[in-house]
């Protein structure tokens, strides 16, 4: 589990941090997040890519780039990232949900920590997709790899390949259907093309007879297909509160 926490108050990101500690402590103790701490929505951009952090705190009142404005860089990049709102006034509630908020919390966070516990458990709920993995065996060799860090599995010339998140096409034993039946289940992945199933978190686009992925990478798009993969992709934007536009 990646977090991110931006502030420009140090006391306040300590504080917010602690709470997400205790939080994961009390509530789901066998995940260990792993929390980055950035002071200005400048140095958080900087390094930030698509899928890099699940959750992501944001102060709205910072020097230079504001939080609403660092939240709606993040959305352009990366609908699946559960942002957070940390604030000390109400004023900006209403923008909040172009960037689709998952919450708003008003600081000091310790006045308000059953909205706080609130937020993590939304979100938790909403992530728990991510638990899920694809087993992968070969002789007495097992692996598992998240269903989250494959971006999409396809099978040419009788040859299976993951295309796995920050890694190239992994060449992987045993049937591509015993895979995609694993994978379809699930409402991540859907079949655009023959043997080729995509997982929609990395999804940019639809454009045409392809479909655009968050790296760039085109893959063709059945014309038979289409129609429902828009819609499938449609309805699981909504599902995760995010926008296919």
């Amino acid at each position: 589990m990646n977090i991110a926490i931006i502030d420009d108050l140090r006391e306040d990101i300590m504080l917010t941090e602690k709470y997400i500690r205790n939080y994961f402590t009390n509530y789901h103790s066998s995940i260990k997040p792993d929390i980055d701490l950035y002071s200005s929505g400048e140095d958080f951009l900087d390094s930030f890519k698509p899928n890099k952090y699940e959750i992501v705190f944001i102060d709205i009142y910072m020097n230079g780039i504001t939080g609403i404005q660092t939240a709606k860089e993040i959305f352009k990049e990366d609908k699946s990232a559960c942002i957070i709102f940390l604030t000390t006034s109400n004023e900006h509630y209403a923008e909040s949900f172009s960037v689709q908020a998952v919450y708003y919390i008003l600081k000091p966070v310790s006045k308000n920590e059953t909205v706080f516990k609130e937020a993590l458990d939304f979100c938790m709920t909403r992530l728990a997709l991510d638990d899920k993995a694809l087993e992968i065996k070969n002789g007495n060799f097992s692996a598992n790899i998240l269903f989250k860090n494959i971006i999409y599995i396809e099978s040419e010339i009788g040859e299976t390949f993951l295309h796995i998140n920050n890694h190239g096409p992994v060449p992987v034993p045993g049937k591509f259907t015993e895979y995609a039946n694993k994978l379809k289940n699930d409402e991540r992945f859907i079949e655009i093309y023959r043997n080729l199933y995509i997982n929609l978190d990395y999804v940019k686009k639809f454009k045409d007879d392809t479909v655009i992925l968050k790296n760039d990478e085109v893959l063709p798009v059945a014309r038979r297909r289409k129609t429902a993969a828009l819609n499938s992709f449609t309805d699981y934007c909504i599902w995760k509160g995010a926008s296919s536009k």
